[in-house]
């Protein structure tokens, strides 16, 4: 079953669906899945060295995941840290193992890094979507034919929040013309923003953005790393001691209401890049009982 049916059939089921934002583990050793496992999210979404840690690769990880422990995965392939020819090969590795769901983001810029650490950026992240669908076709980068077809479906990013708009929505158009099968946004916590941008999406092509939107729900840390875009009146709330959990939660209910209902949630990020996973368990729970 494709990823796309997939999103379909959970959606008719609980009437939302959910991606839960997870960081790779910094070692081989004690590595336990249950707090993953327990978050009982739809799919987790691998992601690549946060915060320029030294973690394992996403893929082999996913991979560990949906084999071991039956969990619906995508990895994420950054364009920063290696070349076309790495990243088609891990491409096919992943082909390989079964892992056929991509999210393709630039990669953070380095900054304490910066002096020990290169970025590489042979590819652009619609470049990248454009070359990974002529893998789909059987087809590399130097137009040499493989010996199989791969069957990746590919997210990229959306931020809301980006200014000005309409370079954001032209990047968008560009990603869905080379061949992006869906978005997962930067967290927001604006509404607001969120409509507007479809209304100008509307109003400069003439029809809906019609690819399937995972909408970005950062579960806030009071002491760890927070990031999108959050408004005055969130940060109040954290300020007069709100908990996170009743901040997303409420939020998500926005959005439900507004029939956005795939929901891109992000654990909170503590001190050492550590995450509550519990945290996201309890607001899906809440969001499902309801």
């Amino acid at each position: 079953m494709g990823f796309i049916q997939e999103i379909e059939e959970t959606e008719e089921k609980f009437g939302n669906v959910f991606i839960t934002d997870i960081s790779p583990p910094k070692g081989i050793n004690k590595i336990s899945y249950e707090p993953i496992i327990n978050i009982n999210s739809d799919f987790l979404l691998i992601i690549d060295s946060p915060g320029g840690s030294v973690r394992s690769a996403p893929i082999p990880f996913a991979y560990k995941l949906s084999v071991e422990e039956n969990q619906n995965v995508i990895f994420t392939m950054n364009c920063r840290d290696m070349n076309k020819l790495a990243i088609q090969s891990n491409l096919l590795g992943a082909q390989m193992l079964d892992l056929h769901n991509v999210f393709i983001v630039n990669g953070d810029d380095f900054t304490k890094q910066k002096q020990s650490v290169k970025t590489v950026n042979d590819y652009t992240t619609t470049s990248l979507i454009s070359d990974i669908v002529d893998l789909n076709s059987g087809m590399d980068f130097q137009q040499g034919k493989l010996e199989s077809i791969t069957t990746f479906t590919v997210g990229s990013a959306i931020d809301f929040s980006k200014v000005p708009q309409i370079n954001e929505i032209k990047l968008v158009r560009k990603k869905i013309m080379n061949g992006t099968d869906f978005f997962i946004s930067q967290p927001c916590y604006d509404q607001s923003l969120i409509l507007d941008f479809h209304k100008a999406y509307y109003s400069q092509y003439g029809y809906r953005l019609e690819k399937p939107i995972f909408y970005g729900v950062q579960m806030l840390s009071r002491t760890g790393r927070n990031w999108g875009f959050i408004p005055e009146h969130v940060k109040n709330e954290m300020k007069s001691n709100v908990s996170s959990l009743e901040i997303a939660l409420k939020f998500v209910q926005q959005l439900l209401t507004l029939g956005l209902n795939k929901i891109y949630l992000v654990p909170p990020i503590e001190n050492g890049g550590n995450r509550d996973y519990g945290m996201a368990q309890l607001l899906i729970k809440n969001i499902r009982s309801m």
